[in-house]
């Protein structure tokens, strides 16, 4: 028993999650693989420990490439999805993709939470597209 317990004191205790962007997945909005709970305002969905992303958004042509990045400050969470042109020709309508993105490692509590949409050298405004508060179990 006294050994179990000195093993146990060796470990240590295991260290607090930290919330990260633990998925983000973009494609044409449509095809194969797209998420059909994508949804423009995106939908939230909470649950223990994260918070689920279903978005679309529309972009200056179909060659584009989708990223995100999320912050944390305090109880402030930001997910920021981005859009950047592939380079080269390309046809001249408008792109629509689909996403998905989901932060883990979140501790209980109420959060702000916000996502915003950004256009980088396309001219087209940045926007704020979800503002809402988000119980996390």
């Amino acid at each position: 028993m006294i050994w179990a317990l000195a093993a146990l004191a060796a470990c240590g205790s295991p260290a607090a999650a930290t919330p990260e962007l633990s998925s983000f997945v973009a494609v044409p909005a449509g095809s194969l693989g797209a998420p059909t709970d994508a949804t423009s305002p995106p939908t939230v969905r909470v649950s223990a420990g994260r918070i689920e992303i279903f978005g679309l958004i529309d972009t200056p042509d179909p060659c584009q490439l989708l990223t995100a990045e999320f912050t944390r400050s305090s109880q402030d969470l930001h997910l920021r999805v981005s859009t950047r042109s592939t380079g080269g020709a390309c046809i001249l309508i408008l792109g629509r993709f689909a996403y998905t993105a989901v932060i883990i490692g979140l501790p209980a509590g109420v959060y702000n939470f916000d996502v915003t949409h950004t256009y980088p050298d396309t001219g087209w405004p940045t926007s704020v597209v979800v503002t809402q508060s988000a119980k996390v179990e």
